[in-house]
C-alpha cells in the first residue's frame, strides 16, 4: 500500500538551480562610438570663425559730395552764361537781372541736371576708385553737358521738335552766343566733375584704409 508521502505530488528532495548567464559587452563599432563621443577632445572646444567685418562703401557720401558739386557747376555756368548773354547777344540790363532771366531756362537747367546724373552714375559705378576714374569720367560729364545745353538752347528757340527747314537749323547752330553756351557748359562741367571727383576720392581712399584696420583687427 503505498504510504502518503508517496502519493503526494510534491517532491521532497533538493531542487536543481538555475544558471544565470550575463549579457556579453557589446565589440565592433557599436562599442567604440559612445568610448570616442565620451572622451573630450585634446583641442578643447573650436569656435567657428568670426564672419569678416562688412566693407564700407563710399557711395551715400559720394552723391552728397557730388550734389555739392552740382551746386558749383551751377552757380558758374549761370555766370558764364549771364556773360554771354551780356558781351555776345548784347542785352541790356543789369547783371543780376539778366542772371534771374536766365536760371529758369532750359539752356541752364539741362546742363545742369545732367551734370548731376552723369557724376552721380560716376559715383555708383566706381565707389571706392581713386581720382583717376573721375578724371576719364570727366570727358563723359563734359559731352553730356554740351548735348543737354544744345537741346536746351533748341528747346527755348524751337520748342522740343526740330524745323522742317534745314536752314533755320543750321543758322541756329552757327549762333554764337549758342556755341558759346555749349562750350561754357562742357568745359565747365569736365573740370568741375574733376575736382569734385579728387574730393570724392580723397574720402574713399579714408573709407579703404579703415575697413583695411578692421580687417587686420579681425584676424588679429
Amino acid at each position: 500500500m503505498p504510504s502518503a508521502t508517496e502519493g503526494s505530488g510534491t517532491a521532497t528532495g533538493p531542487q536543481p538551480t538555475r544558471e544565470y548567464v550575463w549579457p556579453e559587452p557589446p565589440t565592433g563599432s557599436s562599442a567604440a562610438v559612445p568610448a570616442a563621443a565620451a572622451e573630450p577632445s585634446p583641442l578643447g572646444a573650436v569656435e567657428p570663425d568670426p564672419a569678416p567685418p562688412a566693407r564700407k562703401g563710399n557711395r551715400l557720401a559720394g552723391l552728397a559730395i557730388a550734389l555739392l558739386t552740382t551746386a558749383v557747376y551751377a552757380a558758374l555756368l549761370l555766370a558764364a552764361i549771364t556773360a554771354i548773354r551780356i558781351v555776345v547777344d548784347a542785352v541790356p540790363g543789369d547783371p543780376l537781372a539778366v542772371a534771374l532771366a536766365q536760371a529758369p531756362t532750359p539752356a541752364f537747367l539741362a546742363p545742369v541736371a545732367v551734370f548731376f546724373a552723369g557724376l552721380a552714375l560716376i559715383v555708383l559705378a566706381v565707389n571706392r576708385a581713386g581720382w583717376w576714374a573721375y578724371v576719364l569720367g570727366g570727358f563723359f560729364v563734359a559731352v553730356l553737358a554740351a548735348a543737354a545745353a544744345l537741346a536746351g538752347a533748341w528747346y527755348s528757340v524751337g520748342g522740343a521738335a526740330l524745323p522742317s527747314d534745314r536752314a533755320v537749323l543750321v543758322e541756329f547752330l552757327r549762333d554764337p552766343a549758342v556755341l558759346a553756351g555749349v562750350l561754357a557748359a562742357a568745359v565747365l562741367a569736365r573740370e568741375v566733375s574733376v575736382w569734385g571727383g579728387a574730393l570724392i576720392a580723397g574720402r574713399a581712399r579714408g573709407v579703404k584704409r579703415r575697413n583695411a584696420e578692421r580687417e587686420a583687427a579681425a584676424r588679429s
